[in-house]
């Protein structure tokens, strides 16, 4: 499993130091190690269309591209920003999209076991990446070599002056243990 300090620490190498998005289960680990780096900026919005928009921000104000994450379902919200505003004939906006991949296509052409919403969106994930001409690398717990994976793709989104992908298999990232023993006190109702 890749280690999400590991991950951080690459980002900030190659001067990644805002990350913004929307949260998703199968991102929670990488996305609380996010929430505890203080050396990076880190904000959480509530649509994925707002979270590519600040990165395009982002990169206007400062030169150096942004880590957008969201689940793949998700990227139907982003598809307009990343289009109309990322894209290199448009602005030509450099970008790193983080992609947890709900619903994923295994190598014998099975789906991991999902949620119903997901399955579609999970078989045509890579396709609409395609489509809008977003390169993209997958991937999973077995990576040894996540710096190469990370500075390559900086390197890419520069010189083709458009966003690029990470696609995340399910289990990737490791989860981070909490050292307090103290759990929050909240007096919201409780589900049930």
């Amino acid at each position: 499993m890749l280690d999400p300090y590991k991950f951080c620490k690459t980002l900030k190498k190659n001067n990644i130091n805002f990350i913004t998005g929307v949260p998703d289960s199968l991102l929670k680990n990488i996305i609380s190690f996010f929430e505890k780096k203080k050396n990076q900026e880190h904000m959480s919005v509530g649509n994925e269309g707002i979270a590519t928009a600040l990165a395009v921000g982002h990169y206007l104000s400062s030169g150096d591209p942004a880590l957008v994450y969201m689940q793949n379902s998700g990227l139907g919200n982003a598809i307009n920003p990343l289009n109309s505003i990322a894209n290199k004939k448009v602005y030509g906006i450099p970008m790193i999209l983080l992609i947890g991949w709900r619903g994923e296509i295994l190598k014998n052409k099975l789906q991991v076991n999902d949620e119903p919403q997901h399955l579609y969106q999970g078989k045509i994930t890579l396709k609409q990446l395609k489509l809008i001409d977003v390169p993209f690398k997958i991937i999973s717990k077995d990576l040894k070599n996540i710096e190469k994976v990370i500075e390559d793709l900086k390197k890419l989104t520069i010189s083709l002056q458009r966003p690029v992908a990470i696609i995340v298999k399910k289990g990737t990232f490791k989860k981070i243990e909490n050292n307090k023993n103290t759990k929050k006190k909240n007096n919201y109702p409780k589900r049930k």
